[in-house]
């Protein structure tokens, strides 16, 4: 029963945990359409600072307290925000209107598609190694799952510290040139982590080299998907001069899911990588899978230079989301 129980809690989790992301993100960008990367940036400091620190939390409950209290006490916190937006939060009418335009073309359109799946591939990097870090610290340095629990912590803290100031920069200048420079150092540092076997000669292995790396990885995974929730409302509004409500929420539900998948398809590739490949070749792997993705991303971006130049009254310096 209680196997049972616990599957179904996470399939819940899963399936409300979805619907929050999207409504969130719906929410902040109509309530503050000027300001997409800093609000983006916010909510995914937020879940980022959850995911450091409830494992902790939990752990402290479920060992020092009592067992129920693990289940009770964030069921009860959850209780509380939904009694709080009910009474505090102002109605945002986020619906399909009756003379709504259709979401036309997003999902045939590559250059709109194409910031949703480089957010993916991203997420793909970052959760490659999270299953395979405690085994290779234990091999490598002799320190086993509590450094590696330490490496991951920095790893996010490369995420929360920064995110917020990003996203005013992103809000404030070209979102572009924060997708450019990461596609540039991400793959880069990626090549560090292991580190890959050609690079033996400039970096060694070791405890600080490790936590150096995937602090970076973490500050520039903040400019590769942050962008492109705003890059994805950017083209879709020079293509069709105005976005509808429907294109909105299917552009929010797209950049929401990309991190799932990503996650996803990371995990799953490092656990088939690991079984024939070291930590270092199968992290070199996907850093060499980084820099085709970064070609990719390269000519992505003179391809939406070149859409950009061919419609009138587009300014490629900003993004066209105001009405």
């Amino acid at each position: 029963l209680y196997i049972t129980l616990s599957l179904f809690l996470r399939v819940c989790q899963g399936v409300t945990g979805g619907v929050i992301d999207v409504v969130a993100f719906a929410v902040t960008t109509k309530l503050f359409p000027s300001n997409v990367a800093l609000t983006t940036s916010i909510v995914e400091t937020s879940l980022n600072c959850a995911i450091a620190t409830s494992p902790y939390i939990g752990a402290e409950l479920y060992e020092n307290v009592n067992f129920l209290l693990a289940f009770i006490v964030p069921g009860a916190a959850i209780f509380v925000v939904f009694l709080t937006s009910i009474v505090c939060v102002k109605d945002v009418d986020c619906r399909k209107a009756d003379t709504d335009g259709s979401s036309k073309g997003i999902l045939t359109d590559p250059l709109i598609m194409f910031p949703a799946w480089h957010c993916a591939f991203s997420q793909t990097l970052l959760n490659f190694y999270i299953p395979i870090l405690a085994a290779y610290t234990e091999a490598e340095f002799g320190k086993g799952a509590v450094f590696a629990g330490i490496c991951l912590l920095v790893n996010t803290a490369g995420i929360i510290v920064v995110a917020p100031f990003l996203g005013q920069l992103m809000d404030m200048f070209n979102p572009y040139i924060f997708f450019f420079i990461s596609a540039f150092f991400l793959p880069i540092t990626y090549l560090f982590l292991g580190p890959s076997y050609f690079l033996l000669g400039l970096v060694r292995s070791s405890p600080t080299q490790l936590l150096v790396v995937l602090a970076l990885i973490g500050f520039e995974m903040c400019m590769a998907c942050f962008p492109s929730l705003l890059i994805m409302y950017d083209i879709y509004k020079v293509r069709y001069r105005e976005m509808p409500q429907s294109a909105q929420n299917l552009i929010t539900s797209l950049y929401c899911t990309s991190f799932p998948l990503g996650a996803f398809i990371g995990s799953v590739s490092s656990g088939i990588l690991s079984q024939y490949l070291t930590f270092a070749q199968s992290t070199m792997t996907m850093g060499l899978i980084a820099i085709a993705e970064s070609l990719v991303l390269f000519a992505f971006c003179f391809a939406v230079r070149k859409l950009k130049s061919t419609m009138k009254n587009c300014d490629e310096a900003k993004p066209i989301l105001r009405p």
